[in-house]
């Protein structure tokens, strides 16, 4: 009886015959494919994503200076307004500028005489 299983078991795998796999294996492949396409595009999305975050703040730092330049500015404007208020009130003002314009677009308080120069 042995030998007889034996026989039955040799039989069995000289009629053996393999699946079909190649459907597997081409779904397989495929499947590889379209998550390289995903890491190409991630990859590209995130050099958007830095590109964009750079820009915001070399945006941001710009703005912080213009900020600043502008606060500045106006600080600039308030000591002159307050001093140029001190004096014209004690009568000490010859000439009376407004801001960082020029000459030619001032308004010049002489001896209480309004002129304008255009």
């Amino acid at each position: 009886e042995l030998y007889s299983r034996y026989l039955d078991m040799e039989e069995k795998i000289q009629t053996y015959v393999a699946p079909d796999l190649s459907g597997f294996d081409k779904r397989l492949e495929l499947v590889k494919t379209e998550v390289e396409m995903i890491e190409k595009e991630m990859k590209m999305v995130l050099e958007e994503i830095t590109l964009v975050a750079d820009v915001a703040k070399e945006m941001k730092n710009d703005l912080r200076g213009d900020v600043r330049r502008i606060e500045k500015i106006v600080e600039d404007t308030e000591q002159r307004v307050k001093n140029d208020s001190r004096e014209f009130q004690t009568g000490q003002i010859q000439e009376f500028h407004f801001g960082h314009y020029p000459r030619s677009q001032c308004v010049v308080l002489r001896d209480h005489h309004t002129h304008f120069f255009f």
